[in-house]
């Protein structure tokens, strides 16, 4: 089904904002999260933290936007979840 969530990252102290649709997408219970990009990273498969990692890296080194498909880990067994984004720089 068509769910759009969404997050805010701040690249430089890793505190990271999502809202309620964005903890259900990605499993995260919202009276659990601490605020950082572990809260929902830790429900991705090993390979889709690979591609976040990686995909973090080219921001860095100057890529402004994102497109591809990660696998998170739910209670069903895996879901497909479309993440596309741009970067905006301060």
């Amino acid at each position: 089904s068509l769910g759009i969530g969404v997050l805010k990252t701040d690249i430089v102290t890793g505190a990271s904002n999502h809202d309620r649709r964005f903890c259900e997408l990605f499993c995260i219970d919202p009276e659990l999260r601490s605020g950082t990009t572990a809260d929902w990273t830790k429900n991705l498969t090993p390979a889709s933290q690979e591609l976040v990692r990686a995909e973090t890296r080219n921001v860095l080194m100057g890529k402004d936007s994102f497109s591809h498909t990660l696998e998170v880990i739910a209670s069903g067994g895996v879901r497909f979840v479309r993440s596309r984004g741009t970067v905006l720089k301060d």
